[in-house]
């Protein structure tokens, strides 16, 4: 396979590895992974849209993709304030970060070497990295608030 077939393996693994390691106080899934008892503690989803892959020229791509962490706060009636907390532990996450070969051992190509940099880019605004949502308590009967963090990271290459 070539380098172009493996970059959603390569971009995916070193995400995961980057903002598991980056995001600290409070538990970290990937989405698709099984979460126990989500309405008794704070807890975050790591969601990853991409990558798109865009020919710039001959031999030179560009990789786009999107990040997004959703975000579950249990309602503390003594704290207002967790939420936005909550949120203070994962923004620092969202920087640029590198890409590495990582994926199954059984696959020579996956050797950890790096292969560039996801840069995280502006949004709407230039001056605006991340985007925060709140969307509040979504099932009445469960003392969740929810809320997203996103961002927006480019990567050049030469293949």
């Amino acid at each position: 396979m070539s380098t172009r077939d493996k970059l959603p393996l390569w971009i995916f693994a070193s995400a995961c590895k980057h903002f598991n390691d980056a995001i600290t106080g409070i538990d970290v899934f990937t989405e698709g992974q099984t979460r126990a008892n989500i309405d008794k503690s704070d807890w975050c989803e790591l969601r990853i849209d991409g990558p798109w892959i865009i020919d710039v020229s001959r031999d030179v791509i560009q990789v786009k993709s999107e990040i997004n962490v959703l975000i579950g706060t249990v309602i503390n009636d003594a704290n207002m304030y967790q939420e936005s907390l909550n949120h203070t532990k994962i923004i620092p996450a969202f920087a640029n970060f590198k890409v590495y070969k990582y994926g199954p051992a059984s696959d020579a190509e996956n050797d950890g070497t790096c292969v560039g940099a996801m840069i995280l880019e502006p949004l709407r605004d230039n001056n605006q990295r991340v985007e925060v949502a709140r969307f509040g308590q979504i099932d009445p009967a469960i003392r969740l608030l929810q809320s997203t963090i996103e961002g927006h990271f480019r990567m050049t290459i030469f293949v």
